[in-house]
């Protein structure tokens, strides 16, 4: 019997703590497609004299498809398709400006001019197709960890990391994209700012309370895991990496020099000192599924966070823009 937490994965290149793990996955899979063939990687930056802001410029890379236009002017210099055979991935430098990494299968060598005149934006850089090359270009979205701030009000799917060709993958189906949801009194489209989907998602805590007599039992809670950890030290018990169960956290205690796994009650006590509710009627319920919102009793925790650093990002941008005037 065992109680396990943790953070419930966002998985998205847009968290700073689910970048490495994408970058791996990433990394073994472009390993294994480019496995015994020959290819290139280009490296695409931009004049930045030509923009006001780094949010101009990632906004029109988008708007204006810079990377399909770019492949298609490539294929007519080259004098072939190159249909299934290139990946791109967009990466941040300092101060948030855009600049990308393409991988082209099936040549060895492409020329500096011919790829300085099909992209048109800025200077451009050729690698040999190398191991080394590859796993560089999986490494991150941003040095500085995360994304610019300015993104978090944007659309949370405008921030397209990886693109591939259609075919690229070879072990993969078609997918089709998903559904989107729209206002049924305007008929426009509704979605969420990125910086408000990341701050839901790390608002939520996983929870698994494996019963030797009836199986694991996983839980998702909306509440956040440094307050979840928290309130169970608070009362007493003690986190330690599982062992047993990588990436999550066991709760417990020592007694007489043993651990002694916390049980389900436990987690109840906690969870209502993070609401702030009265343990008693919810414990003798014993159905701690009922503890799922949010009322923090501090006024200013109800302010997003991810609003908070969106401005501020603004407000450095602009202090940079006055320096450099």
């Amino acid at each position: 019997m065992s109680l396990l937490i943790r953070r419930k994965p966002i998985m998205s290149w847009a968290d700073s703590e689910s970048q490495p793990v994408l970058g791996a996955l990433l990394k073994h899979r472009l390993l294994e497609r480019l496995a015994g063939e020959k290819f290139v990687m280009l490296s695409l930056t931009y004049r930045r004299e030509e923009y006001d802001t780094p949010l101009d410029l990632y906004r029109e890379t988008g708007e204006r498809q810079h990377v399909p236009l770019f492949i298609r002017r490539l294929e007519r210099r080259m004098g072939q398709k190159l249909k299934g055979r290139w990946l791109a991935k967009l990466e941040f430098q300092e101060g948030g400006w855009v600049h990308f990494h393409v991988i082209v299968t099936g040549v060895a060598f492409l020329d500096h001019a011919t790829v300085t005149e099909a992209w048109g934006h800025g200077h451009v850089w050729v690698s040999r197709g190398e191991r080394s090359t590859a796993e560089y270009m999986c490494k991150y979205v941003s040095k500085e960890g995360g994304i610019p701030d300015f993104l978090l009000a944007e659309k949370p799917r405008s921030l397209k990391v990886v693109r591939v060709s259609t075919g690229f993958w070879r072990d993969t189906k078609k997918q089709t994209g998903m559904k989107q949801k729209h206002s049924a009194l305007l008929g426009l489209p509704v979605w969420v700012p990125l910086g408000k989907r990341l701050e839901d998602q790390k608002e939520k805590t996983l929870i698994c309370y494996d019963d030797p007599k009836f199986g694991p039992d996983y839980r998702t809670y909306q509440v956040r895991y440094a307050d979840m950890v928290k309130a169970l030290t608070a009362r007493g018990y003690l986190i330690r990496n599982s062992q047993e169960h990588p990436g999550y956290s066991e709760v417990g205690y020592h007694t007489a020099g043993r651990w002694t796994p916390a049980d389900m009650g436990s987690l109840v006590l906690a969870l209502c000192d993070v609401e702030g509710l009265d343990p008693g009627p919810v414990v003798a319920q014993r159905r701690p599924g009922r503890v799922h919102s949010i009322t923090p009793s501090n006024p200013d925790a109800q302010r997003p966070r991810w609003l908070d650093r969106y401005w501020q990002g603004l407000e450095a941008n602009e202090r940079e823009g006055a320096m450099a005037w």
